[in-house]
């Protein structure tokens, strides 16, 4: 049956996919008090692992006010279609996603909030196609269960790509093999804590035609 002969490749979207680095930049001019200049230090810190409310409150001097205000704008504002049109595809991912042998079938996953927003950029960046199903956890970064309750049969090939610690242990906690791709912001040194069975430069270097 299909379901045992299947290959399940569960892959993040966001820093493993996309680049989202000119959306953040867009956005932070928009809803904050920073500078233009201001912005490849910002996201110099990005690199570093720390988080937008630490940046602010460490390095720019926002208090609890400001830093609710931000926060607020910024759920509002990462989602936008205005916003979402400056992220960028991998360099070769659509290619490298057209290539996965018959026998695999390819998830999106991703913490996403508005999954018609979602299916939009799918759309926009003509990869919606290339994917069995989609799963949005809105806003958990957790996606184990989200992925259990897909009741999917998963078998050793199977893997969960990803550039977050919380992708990592996801795919752990399900039983997958892992993949760490640098292309997010999560810093080498926390996915060598985790210990994913592969650390890659980016998706494209993960052999999708000759599965491990």
């Amino acid at each position: 049956m299909k379901l045992f002969e299947m290959t399940q490749i569960f892959i993040d979207l966001d820093g493993t996919l996309l680049i989202n680095q000119k959306r953040f930049e867009s956005i932070l001019l928009d809803i904050s008090q920073l500078k233009q200049s201001d912005i490849k230090d910002f996201i110099g810190y990005k690199r570093l692992g720390l988080s937008n409310i630490h940046i602010l409150s460490q390095f720019y001097g926002y208090d609890r006010y400001a830093l609710e205000d931000f926060k607020n704008k910024w759920a509002e504002k990462i989602e936008e279609k205005q916003f979402l049109m400056k992220d960028l595809l991998v360099k070769g991912a659509r290619e490298w996603l057209g290539s996965a042998p018959k026998n695999t079938e390819l998830t999106i996953c991703t913490a996403r909030r508005n999954s018609d927003n979602l299916l939009w950029q799918l759309n926009y960046l003509e990869i919606a196609g290339l994917f069995e199903r989609i799963v949005v956890t809105y806003g958990n970064p957790m996606k184990h269960s989200f992925i259990s309750e897909l009741g999917l049969q998963i078998n050793n090939r199977s893997w969960f790509i990803g550039d977050s610690v919380e992708d990592i242990k996801s795919g752990k906690l399900l039983g997958l093999k892992t993949c760490a791709v640098l292309t997010g912001y999560t810093p080498l040194h926390e996915f060598e804590n985790c210990s994913p069975d592969l650390i890659l430069k980016d998706i494209t270097d993960f052999d999708i035609s000759n599965l491990l």
